[in-house]
């Protein structure tokens, strides 16, 4: 018998919203930039929320290592500060050096409306940089000749927008979702509270996925199916898949942030069945964001 469907419910449920994503790798980097795109004109800044991960770690650290995350705006250019997370879900390491990976998740509202009053617009690029001694190997190595754990995975940072005219809803869910490996096979799972609407964009955020190993791309299997209709991987309209690593392409990978207009299945029904299907690859699924008008 399968296992039956995980039900998440939103952590933070945003009316009169919509949002932008965007994420960047950091497997063996110090540090790297995420930029922003598709960002509406006449919008303020409501919530925003920076994600990461560490693979490979034998458990909770000690405050500051892993669970803080030096930030800063740039395009302009802001001064850096110091995010905490919290961890938001943890599970097996996916098929590296052992132990568990660690999902955090940070509140970064404040600090980029500190960016935008110094600077007098929104940054649409951010600096992350990982604390000192956080990962085992920060040289820029291939991920496939040098795993030194820990493993920094990568970040993505979540922008929710507001605007007076704005009749959307922006929902963001992680818990008990961020940190269930999918150890090669499938995690189904279903995001509850959904609003019915015409438009609904979808943004999955994931670690470890990846096309080949390294340079030497090779084809995946990884498909994402939303209410029964396959919507990302072989065999869809999109054909290219969720879990390609493409934040960090073509070197380092593992880190992928995937937004979709997913309107025509959001059928009113309150909710959005997701099936995640990694044959021959381990996943770390991070975090899923709606906006719903």
């Amino acid at each position: 018998m399968a296992a039956a469907a995980v039900v998440l419910t939103p952590v933070f449920t945003l009316p009169g919203t919509t949002h932008v994503a965007a994420g960047a790798a950091l497997r063996n980097r110090p540090s790297a930039v995420i930029n922003l795109s598709g960002v509406p004109s006449g919008y303020t800044l409501s919530a925003a929320y920076l994600y990461w991960a560490y693979a490979s770690i034998s458990g909770e650290t000690a405050d500051g290592v892993h669970n803080k995350m030096l930030f800063k705006g740039l395009a302009p250019t802001s001064s850096q500060v110091t995010l905490k997370g919290t961890t938001v879900g943890n599970g097996a390491d996916p098929c590296w050096s052992g132990g568990s990976v660690f999902v955090y998740r940070a509140d970064a509202t404040k600090a980029i409306q500190s960016f935008i009053d110094a600077v007098g617009s929104l940054p649409l690029s951010y600096q992350v940089t990982l604390p000192a001694g956080a990962a085992g190997d920060v040289s820029g190595a291939s991920p496939w000749s040098s795993a030194v754990p820990p493993l920094a995975e990568g970040a993505s940072l979540v922008v929710i927008l507001a605007s007076a005219s704005e009749t959307g809803t922006t929902l963001v869910y992680d818990k008990k979702l961020a940190g269930r490996t999918i150890p090669g096979g499938s995690l189904a799972y279903s995001m509850s509270l959904v609003p019915a609407g015409f438009s609904t964009l979808m943004t999955t955020i994931g670690a470890d996925g990846q096309v080949g190993g390294g340079y030497n791309d090779s084809a995946t299997g990884e498909t994402t199916t939303v209410n029964g209709t396959l919507i990302a991987g072989p065999g869809s309209t999109r054909s290219d898949g969720h879990w390609n690593g493409a934040d960090g392409h073509a070197m380092p990978q593992l880190w992928d942030t995937a937004t979709q207009d997913v309107s025509s299945l959001n059928d009113g029904s309150g909710t959005m069945s997701v099936l995640e299907n990694s044959p021959g690859d381990c996943l770390v699924p991070v975090a899923d964001v709606l906006s719903v008008k």
